[in-house]
Formats: structure tokens, C-alpha cells, sequence
């Protein structure tokens, strides 16, 4: 079929790129030739490789009434590979959960070409048998992101990281290493760590230490921190915290921390320009703007949430609202944008209106500056 008349190609790519699902792709590059490319492209961009039901999957080999094994998924996608190679220029990020080391091995030996994203989840008793084959996913030369998900050993990292040099991001979730740093045989010489520019940890407990020995963060640009401020980050945001420019942070549940009261994180932060808070305005994260120097960067302060706080503590939101609305006016001179997302159900008993009026009311003084945006994003039940 030829493609359907369009002055502008690229628009048509830009349509392609709205699409949000597998099964929009798929159906998009059967439309028509000029609609394949774009639409592989989002649809292999990322590869998820797990245990999967027989529904799942694209090409249904198995019993409908067994699952199919991340081993089977591995050799299906290399087949499809070695019958389909420019696939392989599309796919980008790679994640590898629920696997064995028959899995591991296959996912090694195809040559990837532009891979910048290895996703590793549930690494726990798979280093032993597994860790040759995670070495050559971890040297490949495009990587630039490596996302530990879910109890890593950390000495095992260590072993992979002089072949990772290249590295400038990395993601850790779920890692708990109390116990695990022991300078005298963890430290990796200069040469061999990898530059970090991008460091993002999500429920993660005493990993700072070890880090520091065995990746360089000099030059750190971007943090991300979800509920992982435990006792060794003010040492490590005190060495390297200087060169963030941009920052993510969740809400400080003090009780669930100690000695907290002497955490004035802003300090540690003179060069920020970009604060991106996990929440509506909350007391910790007005303490933390309070703590910069008053000679700041700060020109964007982004907010994300979903509605049910907003509607079950209006109370709650307006003040410390207000309070983040004074601090912000008096220490944030450069401040050019204040951004709130808010994701909420089209179900809820608030009607659009209401809502995104609920929102502008939090921010009065702000508003008449013209620094607000709100975006609220709606989803049905049961949307992927």
C-alpha cells in the first residue's frame, strides 16, 4: 500500500511516536512500507527479556497452558535478529529480569551495535553461574547506562567495572550493602572506575561508601535520591554534591531516618538549576530550598504527583504551599518556571476543572508572576 499523502513525512513520524503500546506499533508498520521503519523503532527500542504467558508474546510457540521461559524469549529474539539485523541498531535499552545463565549466555553472544541501557534485575545467586556472560554485556562499547535492580552483589560489580569504563550512568533500586564496604579490598584504582555523571538510587541503604570506591564521581551532573537518604549520603553529598546542576528528590519521612534534624541538604547544592520534587510541596523539600545559597541558579522547580493526597489534605497542600510559595519568592531569584504534574484517574469524584483549579489556588503569588504550569495527565483503569 503506498504511504498516504503527506507533504511532510515527518509529521507522520511524530504521530508514530505518540503511540503508547506494542500492539499500536505492530499494527502501525502493517499500514503500510514508509510506516515500518518508525514504527520497529519504537517497538525495539526497548526488549524486556522475563518469563512471559503465552498471550504475551508476539509469536506464540508454547502450551496455552504453560509459561514461556526467559531462555525462550532470549533465543526468540535472537533468531529474529540474525533474520532481521538492522533490528538491532533500534534497540537501545535492554532488560534482563527472571533469567538463568542458559539466558544470559545467549543474550551475550549477539553482537549489539547501540545498546546504551542494561536493565539487571534480580541478580541474587545468578553471579556465580552468570558472571563471564554479564561481563560482556557490561563491556559492550555503547553501553553508557547500567540499572541494578533488586539485590546486587556488589562484589560482583566490582569485578565487571574495569570493562565498563565507559559508563556515565548509573541506577541503582532496591540495594542493600550494609556491611559489604571494606576500603582495603574494594577500591578500584582511578584508571579503572568509570566517570559517573548521572546517579540515580530508589530504596537503596548505605551504598555511598562502596560506590566511592569503585566509580569516579567527579563531575557529577544529575541526582536522583528516592527514599535512600540514610546516614552515609551528607558524606557523600558533601565530596561530590558541588557539581549537581540538576536533582530528584522524594519526600523526607523524618521518622523513618536518623539524626536528620542537622540535614540541611540544600548546602550541599551551590550550582543547582533544575529541583524536581516526588511529590506536592512538602515540609522537607521547603527546608531544602531553604538551604541553598542565596546566590543560587535555581531556574526550574518541578512538582509530581498523583490526586489523592491533593484531595484528601487540601488543608495540608495550601499550607505548606504557602510556605514553599514564601521561601521560593525571597530565595529564588532566577526562578523562571514552577511545573506541577499530576496524574489522576478519569474516575475521580473531581471533575478536570475542579482539579486543575484546586492546583492554581495552591500558588497565588506565583501565578501572578506567570511562573506556574500545570499538566495533568489522565488514565483509565487498567491502562498499561
Amino acid at each position: 500500500m503506498p504511504a498516504p499523502a503527506l507533504a511532510v513525512p515527518e509529521l507522520w513520524d511524530s504521530i508514530i511516536d505518540c503511540l503508547t503500546s506494542s500492539q499500536d506499533y505492530s499494527s502501525t508498520a502493517l499500514v503500510c512500507r514508509s510506516f515500518v521503519s518508525r514504527a520497529q523503532k519504537n517497538l525495539f527500542r526497548e526488549v524486556v527479556i522475563e518469563k512471559r504467558s503465552p498471550a504475551a508474546t508476539t509469536y506464540n510457540y508454547g502450551s496455552h497452558n504453560s509459561s514461556i521461559s526467559s531462555t525462550v524469549v532470549a533465543t526468540r529474539l535472537s533468531a529474529l535478529l540474525d533474520e532481521s539485523p538492522h533490528l538491532l541498531s533500534y534497540i537501545q535499552t535492554l532488560e534482563i529480569a527472571e533469567s538463568d545463565s542458559e539466558c544470559y549466555a545467549i543474550l551475550a553472544r549477539i553482537p549489539w551495535s547501540h545498546l546504551e541501557n542494561l536493565i539487571l534485575c534480580s541478580l541474587a545467586g545468578l553471579w556465580d553461574s552468570c558472571f563471564e556472560h554479564i561481563k560482556v554485556l557490561a563491556g559492550i562499547n555503547s553501553l553508557c547506562e547500567l540499572n541494578l535492580s533488586r539485590r546486587a552483589d556488589p562484589w560482583s560489580i566490582r569485578q565487571i567495572l574495569p570493562v565498563s569504563q565507559h559508563l556515565t550512568s548509573l541506577r541503582l533500586s532496591q540495594q542493600f550493602w550494609t556491611g559489604s564496604q571494606d576500603p582495603g579490598t574494594a577500591a578500584l584504582s582511578t584508571s579503572q572506575r568509570p566517570h559517573i555523571e548521572r546517579l540515580s538510587l530508589d530504596e537503596c541503604k548505605d551504598v555511598t561508601v562502596f560506590l566511592c570506591q569503585v566509580f569516579d564521581f567527579e563531575g557529577l551532573r544529575s541526582l536522583e535520591v528516592m527514599d535512600s537518604l540514610t546516614p552515609d549520603m551528607p558524606h557523600f553529598l558533601s565530596r561530590y554534591g558541588s557539581t549537581v546542576d540538576h536533582i530528584t528528590l522524594s519526600p523526607l519521612e523524618r521518622d523513618r531516618y536518623e539524626n536528620t534534624d542537622h540535614w540541611d541538604l540544600g548546602l550541599y547544592f551551590p550550582h543547582l538549576t533544575t529541583i524536581k520534587f516526588l511529590s506536592l510541596p512538602d515540609m522537607s523539600f521547603i527546608r531544602f530550598i531553604a538551604g541553598l545559597p542565596l546566590d543560587n541558579r535555581v531556574s526550574y522547580i518541578g512538582f509530581s504527583d498523583d490526586a489523592s493526597p491533593l484531595m484528601r489534605r487540601k488543608g495540608v497542600s495550601a499550607t505548606n504551599a504557602k510556605a514553599f510559595e514564601a521561601i521560593a519568592v525571597a530565595q529564588l531569584p532566577l526562578l523562571k518556571v514552577v511545573e506541577v504534574q499530576i496524574t489522576a484517574s478519569r474516575y475521580i469524584a473531581w471533575s478536570p476543572e475542579t482539579l486543575e483549579n484546586s492546583i492554581r489556588e495552591l500558588f497565588p503569588r506565583l501565578r501572578e508572576r506567570q511562573l506556574v504550569t500545570i499538566r495533568v495527565f489522565y488514565f483509565d483503569f487498567g491502562e498499561d
